[in-house]
């Protein structure tokens, strides 16, 4: 979400830019139906009460449970469908194994409760412009004008609150059905860290509706970025697309660069059904070869030939096959 502030310039021009914006691939869509939210204070300063506080008034926690669970709010009646599908298990043969709750149903529960459920976040990023021109302000839709804008974005991060102790509490509570979920359920949302960016462009070739999405949704990458850094359990892992050579699929959109490295891990699910990872090498970016995966990259690179991967060189371990992930060092 944003925080949007209607008494400054640009606010509309800027809102209309985040909604237009596609969620990363790189997450599970979990938006609630709000993208844009408005506080009392026009002022750019810490929101993070602000933040905490519209989350325990609309019950956001809550809501956030609700849409995990399906919630039919008429029936009263959850379902673990989605669970399902976003952990790769059968639906029917997991809600069989909840009713019987066997020591499957355990591993199970935990496994999908504890690793895919806490991995829940709010992102909502206050942004404001900090200078914009063009060269014929009553034409800014002429392409052939030189346009600027520019932004400083802070992002905050919120994690849902949910482990082992609530997965359980939610089974034996509200599983069976209740149609009073959003008074009866007391869950919510940590704060995190937040991160603070300042991103213009100044280019010819483009409106300037365009040139606004387009520093908008830029300034919002490396503020993930940095919050990947900031709070490591939000950092994302990525698949390797190959091993001959080792490539995947992320580049400068997830701020990836020649110095940094990264493990590869591999993953084990023990005879209880738990799922976990352990390192089995090395590797590092290759110079010149990392994908410019940027929102509107294309219009930058245009006629000219781009990785379509991110390719690394090895710098220890082996044996390494795709499907195995792969997650920057700090």
């Amino acid at each position: 979400m944003m925080i949007e502030h209607p008494m400054y310039m640009y606010n509309e021009e800027i809102a209309n830019a985040f909604k237009r914006i596609p969620l990363s691939n790189r997450f599970n869509d979990h938006s609630l139906g709000v993208k844009v939210v408005k506080f009392v204070t026009q002022d750019f300063s810490d929101q993070q009460q602000y933040i905490s506080s519209f989350i325990r008034q609309t019950k956001l926690g809550n809501r956030a449970v609700a849409k995990w669970f399906l919630w039919n709010k008429t029936t009263g009646r959850f379902s673990m469908n989605l669970v399902s599908e976003r952990g790769l298990y059968d639906a029917n043969t997991m809600d069989r194994t909840l009713a019987s709750k066997s020591i499957r149903g355990n591993a199970i529960l935990q496994d999908a409760g504890e690793n895919l459920i806490p991995n829940t976040y709010l992102l909502m990023s206050d942004i404001s412009y900090t200078g914009v021109y063009s060269n014929k302000e009553k034409d800014i839709t002429n392409t052939e004008d030189l346009h600027k804008f520019d932004v400083t974005i802070t992002t905050y991060i919120f994690q849902l609150n949910w482990n082992k102790d609530t997965l359980y509490s939610f089974y034996e509570k509200y599983y069976d059905g209740t149609t009073d979920f959003m008074n009866q359920g007391s869950f919510d949302f940590i704060y995190r860290a937040k991160a603070v960016t300042s991103y213009g462009e100044e280019v010819r070739h483009i409106t300037q509706s365009k040139l606004i999405e387009r520093v908008v949704a830029r300034c919002l990458d490396i503020n993930i970025a940095k919050l990947q850094k900031e709070y490591p359990d939000f950092v994302i892992r990525a698949p390797l697309i190959s091993s001959n050579p080792i490539q995947a699929d992320i580049g400068l959109k997830e701020g990836v660069n020649t110095k940094q490295q990264y493990e590869v891990l591999e993953k084990n699910i023990d005879k209880n059904g738990i799922m976990t990872f352990h390192r089995v090498g090395i590797i590092q970016p290759e110079e010149g070869l990392i994908k410019d995966n940027r929102y509107m990259a294309e219009e930058d690179n245009e006629n000219k030939s781009q990785p379509t991967f991110t390719t690394f060189k090895k710098i220890s371990g082996d044996d390494f096959y795709p499907g195995m992930l792969i997650k920057e060092i700090k």
